[in-house]
This record gives structure tokens, sequence and C-alpha cells, in this order.
């Protein structure tokens, strides 16, 4: 009976996340003040969360590889190939106006993978959205979620030519995550976008193209009447799915929170009230390795059949090493990340022969899940200490003034270190290119002469 209403009340707060009655603020100040604190920590913090987005690659590639359509370094390839192209152009733009992808100008996927906020001003939803365009993340994000879906939708559209029963167990998985049976695949298969290259997609829009009479088919082998609104509405639901299908692809490729990642930390509290701000602010910079251990590690654990994680270990063989090639390349594009950021600040590649090198590129690449910021090395993926990591980063900003103010008390000279906190929470200038330059050109000759 307690299973029960624990349930209940973890499907009730779930609900209250997707309606949106969860982002109703108790107190509007307390909610938009708290949230313009955190925005200021991640306009000083990101600068870098370019480098660190190199580890997208071998989470981009595991979605590619649990769609069947390819493997892990092919993937890889994959997502290089969009990155080297950029944002798709021309007809390609077209068919992800036919998928209805809103990627353009949106900075919520982007923040979203950082933070679990629900409340801005529209001045510093602003300062995100050129925060986020000039450290390069939003182009980033997009091209690779962007070329996610052209290559879900080509996917689709090169089986369409295929029945059910014809479909690998690749396929016919994930077509079953989105409830999506034989009967409506029959009906789907034939929303078919021939481009001019003769690449076949499959696309939303084209279920208007669907015969009536196939449509008419569906409903009446799901044993329903046939109308004429009755068509119109299945055909709409079909569209919807297929959409559905496509944008979660690419939202679990180019990771973002889900609801259930973002309950994870929130707890279904509403901003503006004190439960709901301290989850927040130690949730902050959480979202990506929450999603990534849930979403990603929880699909390669339990997305093959598996109910419990001992029957995967027990049973998952040939799983398991998919799992351990993911693991191992994450690490492999944390070392890269590791050794980007060390030469941007004049410091010598790490040795690659050292354990502690390579237990510093897991927790870089994610590979560690949620539990790397915890276990490993003094700071995690984004630059922050334990503290921050632990409590979040309004916290560790907090514990640094307090800690010049008790230097203070006693006399010390703290102009250095004074110096350092407001250089690392002033916005705009942790860009890494900015951060770099002026480094050499300026802040450390400051630093050296207050030392």
């Amino acid at each position: 009976r307690r299973d029960f209403y624990e349930a209940r009340d973890t499907a009730e707060k779930l609900l209250t996340m997707l309606d949106g009655r969860a982002n109703i603020p108790g107190s509007q100040i307390a909610a938009r003040v708290s949230a313009n604190l955190r925005v200021w920590q991640s306009l000083s913090k990101l600068g870098g969360a370019l480098i660190s987005a190199v580890t997208d690659l071998p989470v981009y590639a595991s979605a590619i590889r649990y769609q069947g359509r390819g493997g892990l370094l092919s993937g890889i390839g994959e997502g290089i190939g969009n990155l080297v192209r950029g944002r798709p152009k021309g007809e390609q733009r077209q068919i992800l106006g036919m998928i209805d992808s809103v990627a353009d100008g949106l900075i919520g996927g982007v923040a979203a993978r950082f933070d679990a906020d629900d409340v801005l001003s529209g001045n510093m939803s602003e300062l995100m959205r050129l925060y986020f365009r000039m450290n390069g993340l939003q182009w980033w994000t997009d091209t690779l979620r962007e070329g996610m879906e052209l290559g879900t939708s080509s996917w689709l559209g090169g089986m369409a030519g295929r029945s059910w029963d014809k479909l690998d167990a690749n396929a016919q998985r994930v077509l079953r995550l989105y409830n999506i049976d034989d009967a409506k695949w029959d009906v789907l298969r034939q929303a078919v976008h021939v481009a001019e290259d003769g690449r076949a997609y499959l696309v939303p829009e084209a279920m208007r193209h669907v015969p009536d009479g196939v449509v008419r088919g569906y409903i009446e082998r799901a044993g329903r009447t046939v109308s004429d609104v009755g068509i119109a509405n299945a055909r709409a639901d079909l569209g919807d799915t297929l959409r559905g299908l496509i944008i979660d692809q690419s939202m679990t490729a180019v990771i973002e929170p889900d609801v259930r990642s973002r309950y994870f930390w929130t707890r279904g509290t509403r901003p503006g009230t004190v439960p709901g701000e301290v989850l927040r602010f130690i949730s902050q910079f959480k979202g990506f390795p929450t999603a990534l251990t849930r979403q990603v590690f929880g699909r390669e654990i339990y997305g093959r059949g598996y109910d419990t994680l001992g029957d995967f270990l027990k049973n998952g063989k040939g799983d398991m090493l998919g799992l351990a090639q993911l693991m191992l390349a994450m690490t492999a594009f944390g070392y890269v990340a590791m050794t980007a950021k060390d030469a941007l600040k004049g410091r010598s590649a790490r040795d690659p022969t050292s354990p502690a090198v390579w237990a510093s590129a897991m927790m870089q690449g994610g590979a560690l899940g949620i539990y790397g910021d915890f276990l490993v090395g003094q700071s995690n993926r984004f630059g922050q200490n334990w503290l921050d990591t632990a409590a979040g980063p309004v916290a560790g900003t907090l514990s640094g003034l307090d800690e010049i103010r008790k230097r203070a008390m006693k006399g010390d000279d703290v102009a250095a270190s004074a110096f350092r906190l407001a250089v690392n929470n002033t916005p705009f200038l942790n860009l890494f290119y900015v951060r770099t330059a002026m480094d050499y050109l300026l802040l450390y000759r400051i630093q050296e002469a207050l030392n």
C-alpha cells in the first residue's frame, strides 16, 4: 500500500511538471531573483562549455547504434560530418520544416542541459541567448540535433518499402518505444518525401498525402467507426507520433534532460518556494550528468529488454560490450577536452600513461555519469570545485566571499583572491577565446602584481 501511494505521489508531481503547474512560482519575486542569480553563474562559468561538449559525439553515436543504423565509430563520423557541413540548408531545411523542427532561435533546449530553471526575466533570457551563441554551444547543439533529425527521418524513409515483419529487431524496438505497431507502421511508412538527391524521408507533413483509404483501413483494423472526422484525427495523431519519435531521438542523441531527469532534482517543487529554490540552486549544472546517467546509460542497460540491472549483468554480454565501448569513447573524448582546456591555459598535455589522468578523463567525458562529479578529481567537467558541484555554483561563490572576509578579518592580504573571485564571476569574461586573450594580455600581469 505504501508503494502504491508513493508511486501515485510521484505520478502526480510528474504530471504537474508536464502541464506546467510546477512552474507557477510560489513567490514571483523570490523566483525571479533566484533564477537571475543562477543565470549570472551560467554567464560566468560556461564559457568553455563548447570544449566540454566534444563528448556529445560518443553519445550521438550511441543513439545511432541503438537505432541499428551504424556502429559507434560510424556514428561519431556522422556527427563530425554534420559539424563540418554546418547547419542544414536548402532542401534539407525544408525537410526539417516538414518535421516541424523548432531549434532556430530557442534557448531553452541549450540552457536546459545545465539548469532546471523555469522563470527568467526578459533581459536575462536575451543575455542567455546571446551568450550561448557567443560560446558556440547554440550552433553546436542545433547542428547535431538537426543532423540527427534528418538522419532519423532518412533512416525511417529507407525502411518505408518494408512491412513490419521485414524490419530488423533494432528498428522494431525503437518504433515500439513510441507505441508504433504493425498497423501504425503500415500507414506511417507511406508518409514519404523523396528529396532531389533521391533519398527518401519519412516526415509528418507527408501524412496529408497518405490516401484516405489507407487511413480508413487502419481505423477499421482498430475496430473503430470510420468517419471524415475520425480520418482527420487519425491522420493528425499518427503525424504527431512520427514527429515525437524524430524529435525525441534527437534530444536523446544530444542530451536535453527530460521530465524524469528534472524531477530527480526538483521533486516537482515550485520556484519561489524555500524547498523549490534550495533544490534548484543545488541542481544547477547537474542536468547533463543526470540525463546522461538516466537517459543514455539507462537506455543501454534497460532499453534492450532487461528488467533489472542483474539481468543485464548476467545475460547482456553483447550489450555490455556496447556500453563499455560508449564509456571508453567518452573517456577518450574527455581526454581531448581536458587537453584542449589545458592548452588554452598554456599548460602541457597530461601524462596519458597515468591512471589518475584517465580517471579525470572519465569524469570530464561523463563516462562516470552523475557520480563522476562527486567521486573523482578536484573539479568537474565545467571547472567547478567539489563545493560548487555538491551545493551548486552560487554556494561556491558565497563560500569564496566568506573565505575572503575571514582572511581580511585576520589582516591577511586578500587583493589577489578578491581579484580572482571577481574575474571568475564576471559574465562573458570566461568565454574561452576571450579569457585566453585576456589572461595573456592583462589578467596574468595583474594577478602577479597583486600576489
